[in-house]
């Protein structure tokens, strides 16, 4: 199958989506990822997995080429959806007007149902946020839940197999225990990250979004600021949930307990 690539509608840590046309017409969104990276082979099966999820993304094809230095290209052939949840808000955030009550239900109704097909395979997407979340114009389907590269199949095993980075979920959408450092996390980072995007999508903002008092472009300087800003909510853990952090494997500050 041949096509004409268009726009490149995003770029990530592990590669870049583009729009294009196949030979038949058919818009479809194209990401291209580096063969060599570790994500890349457990992103092919977990968006193969997806497909029998009517809230993921399709998946339709995938074909492997060629790249500079003969380096080899992992081609993901997807679905086109044109609007990211991310840019609906931002649309509606310069208007001053509010997401529909119906339309952030059906979201979030297709977004849990995307993630109880995930996690029934025991598979937790660790990335979920407004810009990985895809609103369909018509349909039966509102939204659709995409890109599987930080997705991860968590294991019973012990030892190294079972340790799970915590350089995952992006900053405002990241759950307590992640920020803490926990590397024996599950499914729950995925619900905390959906009660945030439930939120901006009601606010229009961020739903907790702590910031370095200095500005620091460095995004690892702002995450002491953003368990301050959940902290500031939520106040201290109790002993319960001490011992369900430490369970995890969080390394809990005396501060934080104060």
């Amino acid at each position: 199958m041949r096509f004409t690539v268009g726009e490149c509608l995003g770029q990530g840590t592990f590669g870049a989506v583009w729009r294009a046309v196949d030979d038949t017409g058919r818009e479809v969104a194209v990401k291209r990822v580096p063969k060599f990276t570790n994500q890349s082979g457990r992103e092919m099966l977990l968006a193969f997995t997806a497909r029998r999820c009517a809230q993921c993304v399709r998946l339709l094809d995938y074909f492997l080429t060629r790249g500079p230095a003969s380096i080899l290209i992992q081609n993901f052939v997807f679905e086109f959806i044109r609007t990211p949840l991310s840019a609906l808000i931002r649309r509606h955030r310069r208007e001053s007007s509010a997401l529909s009550v119906s339309l952030v239900w059906d979201i979030t109704r297709d977004v849990t149902k995307a993630l109880a097909f995930l996690h029934s395979s025991n598979v937790v997407h660790r990335d979920v946020k407004p810009a990985n979340i895809l609103v369909c114009e018509a349909g039966p389907v509102a939204a659709k839940l995409c890109d599987f590269g930080a997705a991860k199949v968590m294991t019973d095993q012990t030892g190294p197999a079972a340790l799970n980075s915590v350089y995952i979920v992006t900053r405002l959408y990241r759950a307590p225990e992640v920020l803490l450092g926990a590397v024996s996390y599950g499914c729950a980072v995925d619900v905390w990250s959906l009660a945030c995007v439930i939120g901006e999508m009601l606010l229009l903002w961020p739903l907790i979004c702590g910031e370095h008092p200095q500005g620091s472009g460095d995004p690892g300087a702002a995450e002491p600021y953003q368990l301050l800003a959940i902290l500031d909510i939520l106040g201290a853990p109790s002993k319960e949930e001490v011992v369900a952090l430490e369970a995890v494997g969080a390394h809990i500050p005396q501060e934080v307990l104060s």
